[in-house]
Formats: structure tokens, sequence, C-alpha cells
């Protein structure tokens, strides 16, 4: 145990960084901050209270403590800054002062213990990986002035199950879903966001998606691997990225929109269940490799004309080739461009 006295009014850098036995602390005076690490690795640190007073806590500070469950964070403090918290296995509850408007890089990363936190309603910004790992976190809401929420933000919450926006944020960013298996349904926010970014809900569980009109690239392997059932592609969309669809292993029902017009290699990449699929007549290229592994897939039709097909990258070939469905090409009659009884190699129907 330790007191620190009242003529004390700044706990320094490292100042008890890697003290493994001490388990409390108590503070007689007013101090105005902490410095980065000060208690970092403090791993028996039951309990630290500290005044209202303190303004300033620099990053790591309470990094590692494994033995802190609970930390109410001063009225005065207006960033949780980088890693203040990271490491905590047993955080279970944390309270945040109403003047915070910044929760910065992997503030809470690895707090495997933590099942809820109240974001205060004026936190603008929520850095990368700030709750990655936090495998007990259930639900979260982000408050209505977010409009940054950065990358790998729940990257392997494995028990995350709601997630609600009341902002419009700008930018969520790469693998923010990445692993939340629990994350069955999600509906991202009807405006703001104007591009989603790489691999938002690769491994989650989500089995529907809902968002807005607008957005104009699906970008590469957004739901790779994901538990999604059915898809509706909201109108605006105009690319799918290779990967965007790729092992989705239990999706059956894709609705394209009629502003589609680019489909990429491997888009939907070894999503077997697929048994179907119509292609907007507004698509204008169409990769040979688009389907590659969707074993299940027996029809895909057209409802206009016959697109770019061939794919001249070698690379791409080496990759994928040999593995294309053996699928039927659907067209309507008078549609230009397509051959019967076969089109680029594919057996042909009338529909």
């Amino acid at each position: 145990n330790i007191v620190i006295p009242a003529k004390v009014t700044f706990i320094g850098d490292n100042t008890f960084k890697g003290c493994a036995a001490l388990t409390s602390v108590e503070i007689e005076g007013d101090i105005t901050g902490i410095g980065a690490s000060a208690f970092a690795g403090c791993t028996m640190l039951g309990e630290i209270e500290l005044p209202s007073s303190v303004k300033e806590i620099g990053n790591a500070a309470f990094q590692n403590c494994l033995a802190l469950k609970s930390f109410e964070v001063p009225a005065n403090v207006a960033i949780v800054p980088e890693k203040m918290f990271s490491g905590c296995e047993n955080l279970e509850s944390v309270e945040l002062p109403e003047i915070l408007n910044n929760i910065a890089i992997a503030a809470f990363e690895n707090c495997k213990s933590l099942k809820s936190i109240t974001i205060p309603a004026n936190v603008s910004s929520i850095g990368n990986t700030a709750f990655k790992g936090c495998t007990s976190l259930k639900e979260f809401t982000f408050p209505a002035k977010v409009t940054i929420a950065d990358f790998s933000l729940f990257e392997g919450c494995v028990a995350l199950e709601t997630v609600t926006f009341e902002s419009n944020p700008r930018v969520v960013g790469d693998k923010a879903f990445f692993g939340c298996t629990s994350l069955k349904e999600i509906t991202l926010p009807a405006s703001g966001i104007t591009e989603f970014s790489w691999g938002m809900f690769i491994g989650a569980g989500v089995e529907t998606v809902t968002f807005r009109e607008g957005i104009e690239v699906l970008p590469a392997n957004f739901f790779l691997g994901s538990s999604l059932k059915e898809i509706t592609l909201p109108a605006g969309v105009k690319t799918l990225m290779q990967g965007a669809f790729g092992n989705c292993q239990n999706l059956t029902s894709v609705t394209l929109n009629g502003d589609l017009i680019t489909i990429e290699a491997g888009a939907f990449l070894s999503s077997a269940a697929l048994t179907e699929i119509v292609i907007p007549a507004s698509v204008q290229d169409l990769t040979e490799f688009a389907f590659v592994g969707c074993e299940g897939l027996t029809q895909v039709k057209f409802e206009g004309n016959a697109t770019a097909f061939k794919n001249t990258d070698e690379a791409l070939h080496a990759l994928y080739g040999g593995f294309e469905p053996k699928y039927t090409v659907y067209y309507h009659e008078g549609a230009a461009g397509f051959t019967t009884p076969e089109w680029e190699g594919f057996p042909t129907k009338i529909w």
C-alpha cells in the first residue's frame, strides 16, 4: 500500500511502473495529473480513487493492472488516452465523465471482463482498437456526436450482440467488427458514412445487415467469412470489390440493384450455398471469376445484354483458374452479345 501526501501535485511518468506487489493507493492531495505508464504493470493494484482535481492522464497509465475491477475517470478529464486500460483483464466497469470528448487508440484493448460501457454524449472520436479483444462486451451505443470510429474497433469482441448508432459517423474503419461472432444483425446509419471500409465484417456473425442508399462501393472482403444469409444491395452501389461476399457459406439470397456496374473477381468467392443470382442490366463488367468456388451455383440470369467477361489478368488466372462453377447462363430473347448453345464456355438458355 502507498499513501501519496497532500503536497504532491503530479505523479510522473513510470513512477510506480512494474510495482507488482502494490495493492492500493491513497491520494491525500489535489493532484492535477498522472504521467504515462505511472501505474502500468501494477498487477495487484485492485483499487485507486483519483480526485476531481485530475485533468490529465498519460498514455498507458494503468496498462496491465490485472487486479483492477472498477474505475471512475475524474470529472475534468476530457480524453481517455492511448492504452490507458489496455490489458486490464479483470476490469468490469468504468465510469466516464460527461466532459469526455475522445477515446484514444487501444484505450480498453483486451479488457476481457468489460461487459458494458456508457459513452458520454460529447465523445466525437473513438480511436483504432479501442475495444479490441473485449471478449465480454455485449452491447455498444455510438452517441450522437461520434464522427470517427477507427479500424479494428471491436475486433475479436465475440460476445458483442447489439450495436446502436445514435450518430452518423463519417468513418467506420477497416475490420471494425472483425470476428464479432455473436453480432447477428446490424442497422448501419441512415446517413453520414460516405464510404465503407475494408473487411468491416470479416468472420462476423451477422445474418442480416441494413444500410443506407448512396454508398457507391462495397469494399474488398467486406463480409468475408461472415454468417450472412441474405442481402439486398441498396441503390447507388456501383462496384462489388474482390471478396466482398467471399466465403459466406450461409448466403442463399442476393438481390443486386439497378445501379451496379462492376462485379470484381472473387466477389462471391466460395459462397457455396448460393444457387442462383440475377445480374441487373446496368452491369457492364462481370469477370469470369466473380463466382469462383460457388459450388452450388447453377443459374446466372442476365436482365440485359452480355457483359465484358473474359479476364486477361495472368495472376487471377493462376489463382482462380479451374475453380469456376459450371452454371447455366440465362438471358432474355433479343439480348445482345449472347450465343447459343454456349456463351464463354457456359451453357445458355432463354428466360
